[in-house]
């Protein structure tokens, strides 16, 4: 049954393809000549990466959207990093060195990618919403203002490489006390340094045209168990307004354990594909941990907040108690943003509707970076 489930998937994709192409080539063009993307009957399929050969995360993906008025899909792929801390240049379909590979529903697709130097002017960057998760407890007093300057100075440098746009959500113990919604850069700068905010109060209290909202929404948001990313990460996906196509990103500042009061919801396992709680999604957004704790006893409700990041593709940077020689650079995902790439394949019919399964397979040329992921329940925005 699934061969024929296949099989037809294939038919129709080589009927949709045949239908463009006759189109196009009453042009005299082909579809490579017009999109850059070769035909999906060019596409091979991946090489096998068994689980035990994989080394290399693959993050979570923005979701599909269409580029302009044409019939091809994009979507950005945050940087690649290898195990030897380099950050990968990806080549798709028929291109020399090839090393990334992409299925949907178990077919191969015919991927241009385009990288980070052939972003060339602002309408074609990569688009990313990043929002800072601030654990503004107390026992964060040491770390608060480091914190905060941090934030605004990383987010103005970001700020000139790439299109971007900033949030923040702010907890103390098992409530969310504090928040902005999407907004530029100038906007997160001018919040992180109200008048008689200082310290660990400098992400508390909510900003914005939509402060009363987001504070009236924040009182549904307070049964953690302590300290918990995954309360504020929550509040995050569903409450603020993220731009269509951007890659979401979440950087989660904390010394303590992710502490969820036995909610599933906000279990660091909830962005586990492999968990039976799973219930966040690929183009939800990947998780990056700046982690300034001590050891803990990880047990029940305490969790380890780093797997956030480990779950979602995203990277950890273990500061500090007081965030010293904590920079710009040091920041692992300032080079996740700034390597983002973007992916585009040809739209077919059989997209245009219902859910799927896209699946990235990476493999470099020499074999030392092998990596694949499957993203389910991804629905395409055409």
């Amino acid at each position: 049954m699934k061969k024929n489930k296949i099989f037809s998937v294939m038919l129709l994709l080589a009927a949709s393809a045949f239908s463009f192409t006759s189109c196009e080539e009453s042009d005299g063009q082909s579809i490579e000549e017009l999109t850059g993307i070769p035909a999906d009957s060019e596409a091979t399929a991946a090489p096998l990466v068994l689980p035990e050969e994989k080394n290399t995360s693959i993050p979570n993906i923005s979701a599909p959207t269409r580029e302009g008025s044409s019939d091809v899909a994009v979507f950005s792929l945050t940087g690649i990093r290898t195990p030897n801390n380099d950050w990968m240049k990806l080549y798709g379909t028929n291109s020399a060195g090839q090393n990334i590979w992409m299925e949907i529903d178990g077919v191969p697709k015919s991927i241009d990618i385009v990288n980070p130097e052939d972003l060339s002017n602002d309408a074609s960057k990569a688009m990313a919403d990043v929002v800072f998760l601030v654990d503004n407890s107390g026992s964060m007093s040491e770390e608060a203002d480091s914190v905060a300057s941090k934030i605004i100075y990383w987010s103005g440098i970001l700020s000139q490489a790439m299109d971007v746009k900033f949030g923040c959500v702010g907890i103390d113990h098992r409530y969310v006390n504090g928040a902005l919604n999407i907004t530029d850069v100038d906007s997160l700068h001018a919040y992180l340094t109200r008048a008689y905010h200082t310290g660990t109060s400098r992400t508390v209290g909510f900003g914005g045209n939509d402060a009363d909202a987001l504070y009236s929404s924040a009182n549904q948001y307070s049964n953690a168990g302590g300290e918990c990313g995954g309360i504020m990460l929550r509040f995050a996906d569903e409450n603020f307004a993220w731009r269509e196509g951007s890659n979401r990103i979440y950087v989660y500042f904390t010394d303590e354990p992710n502490q969820t009061n036995y909610e599933n919801n906000y279990s660091v396992e909830s962005v586990n594909p492999e968990s039976e709680i799973y219930n966040w999604n690929a183009i939800k957004g990947t998780i990056h941990t700046v982690y300034s704790g001590g050891s803990y006893s990880y047990s029940g409700q305490k969790e380890k907040p780093w797997l956030f990041s480990e779950y979602t593709g995203g990277t950890v940077l273990y500061a500090t108690s007081d965030f010293r020689g904590f920079t710009l650079e040091s920041l692992p995902v300032t080079g996740a943003i700034t390597n983002s790439c973007q992916v585009r394949f040809h739209i077919t019919q059989d997209l245009s509707s219902g859910t799927h399964t896209i699946t990235i397979t990476i493999v470099s040329d020499d074999g030392t970076v092998k990596a694949y992921k499957e993203f389910t329940g991804v629905e395409f925005n055409f």
